[in-house]
């Protein structure tokens, strides 16, 4: 979507809650140098951790800090990216996670990648993704088809380590703030196609990610990977999969079956391989419940 040129502006956004400073700082070495800006949205709500986070701006100049006075969740967080990039006249942003640790030349390998594609695919990405590798697993969502050299042509990816055209906010509009965390990739992947974009998988562009506290479990003769993600963790993702389910039956049924067949599929792995699992299931009940309300948004912490 943006045409080619050889010194692009990029922004970032890391959108960070109660961060390790040390792997936060290391991700901003390892990117700050392509980028033009950086913004770090903390959803902390702890004075303690915003003094540090503006300890670090004034030491890069590059780096913006945002505190906001209540939890927006990571797609508040992400829109205040958008927002700022769009401000900033920025021609790509790229967005982050405190979880995630990009390799140094990620960046570069994905633009040259992207500068290497003739104008007419160009102008279909909507969506710049790395290979990512779970940290405690060595777990890799890398396509096996290879449509173009070194690449794919994917149907989604999770938002960090996903390089964006600013524009496309514009087409498509920003993250659905009712989501809250959980599936806004889900979400926003599903428009980028409804409107005729895609999103284009670098081989060779690394981001190593934490998708909970994945661990392999031994179970019927199979190892087997378990997320061990949180019961409140649990509750935003059966709840905004019902909620999405719901939003695009009439215009794609077999998405939504898909995704049901994916929850059922966690539902199981939970039942069979995780712990704590009577919170898990409560939370989940009540996710399911407040999917099909359409009750949206940061859970308050009613039953």
């Amino acid at each position: 979507m943006v045409e080619q040129m050889s010194c692009p502006s990029i922004a970032a956004v890391i959108v960070t809650y109660h961060p390790e400073l040390p792997l936060l700082v290391d991700t901003l070495k390892r990117i700050e140098g392509h980028l033009a800006s950086v913004l770090i949205v903390d959803n902390s709500v702890d004075a303690n951790v915003g003094e540090k986070l503006h300890q670090l701006a004034e030491d890069n100049p590059k780096v913006h800090v945002h505190l906001n006075p209540e939890n927006l969740g990571l797609s508040g967080g992400l829109n205040q990216g958008v927002a700022f990039a769009q401000e900033q006249g920025a021609d790509w942003l790229l967005t982050l996670d405190q979880d995630s640790t990009p390799e140094h030349d990620m960046l570069d390998v994905m633009l040259k990648c992207y500068e290497s594609l003739p104008a007419n695919l160009q102008r279909v990405v909507a969506n710049i993704s790395p290979v990512t590798i779970d940290k405690n697993t060595g777990h890799t969502n890398r396509s096996q088809n290879s449509h173009l050299p070194g690449a794919s042509w994917v149907w989604g990816a999770i938002t960090s380590g996903s390089l964006y055209p600013v524009e496309v906010f514009t087409t498509v509009g920003r993250f659905d703030p009712d989501l809250f965390i959980y599936h806004i990739d889900t979400d926003f992947s599903w428009r980028i196609n409804q409107a005729g974009y895609q999103t284009l998988q670098v081989h060779d562009a690394i981001l190593h990610h934490s998708d909970g506290e994945q661990s392999h479990v031994a179970c019927m003769g199979f190892s087997w990977v378990a997320t061990n993600h949180s019961p409140l963790s649990r509750y935003y993702t059966f709840r905004n999969g019902v909620f999405l389910a719901r939003k695009c039956w009439q215009q794609q049924p077999g998405f939504s079956l898909s995704l049901a067949r994916q929850h059922l599929v966690i539902l199981t792995k939970i039942l069979a391989l995780e712990h704590n699992r009577t919170a898990k299931l409560k939370m989940i009940g009540l996710g399911l419940r407040d999917g099909v309300f359409q009750r949206m948004g940061r859970w308050r912490g009613s039953g």
